[in-house]
């Protein structure tokens, strides 16, 4: 599945340039039907704002299915995904479909589904590196989470600018957001958790 914000953390971890989705889920057995998570996306990147609500709709021995809604000013649109679970296959798609809002289902497929998650994903030129990193704690609903945030120095052709990432492993979805700020104070783009709970919670947003 594809990863967070842009190219500067495969940057780090091993020299992918990829452009890499905003925000994409650990494929965690702890995760259970009714589990979801919301993101919004917004900046100068693209033209309107997106949000983003993943949801556990089926689970089985070796695989786990997501509900992928993608809200625009005008058009929503879900796509639903199987993922393998197995130890080998973890994180490779198995079947994707399509949902219309009457909830109709055609058979999509694995590219179609990255070009939509691409919707969610932010280039930068250049990273130029690592120039801070802390701990710290995110609340999430009521629960304390542990993560990391990083920034980097990076370029968006001439312009410099900053990616700061927030990310940890002890939350289920994966990473937490994101923003990229040009030097002169614009956002180019911003990925934010707004809503995250399951079946037993009504709510439980990001603080």
């Amino acid at each position: 599945a594809p990863r967070e914000v842009d190219q500067a953390l495969a940057d780090k971890h091993d020299g992918n340039a990829d452009v890499a989705a905003a925000i994409a889920p650990e494929l965690s057995d702890a995760r259970v039907v009714g589990d979801y998570v919301t993101f919004a996306f917004s900046g100068a990147y693209r033209k309107a704002p997106l949000k983003l609500t993943q949801r556990v709709v089926a689970k089985a021995q070796g695989s786990i299915t997501i509900d992928y809604t993608f809200v625009e000013p005008k058009k929503t649109e879900t796509m639903r995904v199987a993922y393998s679970t197995a130890d080998k296959t973890r994180g490779d798609i198995l079947d994707v479909t399509s949902i219309d809002a009457k909830g109709a289902s055609k058979a999509s497929s694995p590219a179609a589904f990255e070009t939509k998650m691409a919707e969610t994903a932010a280039m930068t030129d250049q990273n130029e590196g690592l120039s801070d990193e802390r701990a710290l704690t995110v609340k999430v609903g009521q629960t304390d989470v542990p993560a990391t945030r990083s920034t980097y120095k990076v370029r968006i052709g001439q312009k410099a600018a900053t990616l700061e990432t927030t990310a940890s492993e002890a939350f289920a979805w994966g990473d937490l957001g994101g923003k990229i700020t040009t030097a002169d104070g614009k956002v180019f783009f911003h990925a934010e958790l707004v809503d995250a709970g399951g079946p037993a919670s009504a709510r439980a947003s990001l603080e």
